[in-house]
C-alpha cells in the first residue's frame, strides 16, 4: 500500500508540473543605481569627467545610456565596473545619463535619468617660472622655463614680462602640459622680477605668475691691475 501511495503521489506531481510548469526560483532584482558622480543637476563640470555610481550588489553588470538627448542613447553594455569614461565632452553643454543594472538571473533595475552641465571655457592655470638662473652679468642670454595646463586641454601660448620694461610677444601655441622656454638678456645691472602668463586657443588669459627674481651684476672684479698685462 505504501508503494502504491508513493507512485500515485509521483504521478500527481508530474501531472501538475506538466500543466503549470516547474516553479521559477529567482533572486531579488538588482539594487537601483544611486550616488551618481557628478551629482544630479551639477553645473560647471569639467569636460574630462568620469561618470561613477554605486549599486551595492556583487556579480552585477551595467548598461550605460549617455548623451545630450533626453532620454539618452545606449552607449555601452555589460560594463562590469561602476565607472564610465566618456571622450572629452563639449563646453557648456547639458548631458543626460542612466544606468541599468543586471544580475546573473537576467533581472534588471533601471536607475533614474541624471543630468549635469559642463563648464564654459576657462583660462589656463596661472603658470610658474620653473627654472632659470638667479643671477648673471649684463648682456648674457638667460633661459627660463614654464608650463601652464589648461582645464580643457587646449594648446597654450605664453608671454613674458622681463621686469626691465620689455614684454615679449606671445610664444606658441604649445600642446597641453608641454614645457617651454624663453631667452632674455639685460643691459643694466639690477634686480629684476620675471613674470609669465598664459593664453589658450580661445583667447582666455591667466593672471601673471609670481615673480622670479634675477640679479644682474658684475661677475668678475679685477683689482691691483698692472700696466702692460692682459687680463
Amino acid at each position: 500500500k505504501k508503494l502504491l501511495h508513493y507512485m500515485i503521489g509521483v504521478i500527481v506531481l508530474l501531472t501538475t508540473f506538466s500543466a503549470i510548469g516547474i516553479p521559477y526560483v529567482s533572486a531579488d532584482p538588482p539594487v537601483e543605481p544611486y550616488q551618481p558622480i557628478p551629482s544630479a543637476g551639477s553645473s560647471s563640470v569639467t569636460v574630462f569627467v568620469d561618470l561613477q555610481w554605486a549599486s551595492g550588489d556583487v556579480n552585477t553588470t551595467y548598461d550605460v545610456y549617455f548623451g545630450i538627448e533626453n532620454p539618452p542613447p545606449l552607449v555601452l553594455v555589460n560594463q562590469s565596473v561602476a565607472v564610465f569614461e566618456p571622450d572629452r565632452l563639449l563646453l557648456n553643454t547639458t548631458y543626460y545619463w542612466q544606468i541599468v543594472a543586471h544580475n546573473i538571473f537576467q533581472e534588471s533595475t533601471s536607475g533614474p535619468i541624471w543630468n549635469f552641465t559642463t563648464a564654459g571655457n576657462q583660462p589656463p592655470f596661472k603658470p610658474k617660472v620653473l627654472d632659470g638662473p638667479p643671477q648673471a652679468g649684463k648682456g648674457i642670454p638667460l633661459e627660463f622655463m614654464t608650463v601652464a595646463p589648461d582645464p580643457e586641454g587646449d594648446q597654450v601660448s605664453y608671454q613674458w614680462d622681463w621686469g626691465d620694461g620689455n614684454i615679449s610677444d606671445w610664444f606658441g601655441p604649445f600642446d597641453f602640459g608641454q614645457r617651454t622656454s624663453a631667452i632674455h638678456e639685460w643691459a643694466d645691472n639690477g634686480t629684476y622680477e620675471v613674470k609669465v602668463r598664459a593664453r589658450d586657443e580661445l583667447g582666455k588669459q591667466s593672471g601673471w605668475s609670481s615673480a622670479y627674481n634675477v640679479t644682474i651684476a658684475p661677475q668678475v672684479e679685477l683689482s691691483n691691475c698692472k700696466p702692460g698685462y692682459l687680463y
